[in-house]
């Protein structure tokens, strides 16, 4: 089983560095818990979520960050190795991350805290992501 964590903080208006880790363990009588690191500095990160969004069978990472300004999603090679993968790159006000799937492909929808827009990101199986047009202004 993996667990996946995000660690960030705010004072006042300050984001402050964060990383995003994966803690991976077994079921046993004594929960041991490894941390490995997939981020180091994913800067004022909001969300983040375990998904097969390759549909390749094992769990990549898909996260926000505002002050990045990034939609990002980090490929898992099957051996917890991970490929960061910056969707949008320009997301001011970048809050929080979903994940959907109503065509067998993992789709990707992301808010916006500061201008309230919905936007969606499509997948074409192929991991070519494009962005439509705001759902909401």
């Amino acid at each position: 089983m993996n667990i996946i964590i995000s660690l960030h903080f705010r004072f006042k208006q300050f984001a402050f560095i964060c990383s995003i880790f994966i803690f991976s363990t077994t079921f046993s009588a004594a929960q041991n818990f490894a941390k490995h690191t997939i981020e180091k500095s994913f800067n004022g990160s909001n969300s983040v979520h375990a998904i097969d969004l390759d549909g390749d069978g094992d769990i990549d990472v898909l996260g926000s960050a505002f002050v990045d300004k990034d939609i990002t999603w980090w490929e898992n090679d099957g051996d917890q190795n991970f490929t960061e993968h910056i969707i949008d790159g320009s997301f001011v006000g970048a809050k929080d991350v979903f994940a959907i799937d109503k065509d067998g492909n993992i789709d990707v929808l992301s808010t916006d805290h500061l201008d309230d827009e919905i936007n969606w990101y499509e997948n074409d199986r192929s991991e070519n992501i494009t962005k439509h047009p705001k759902i909401k202004n």
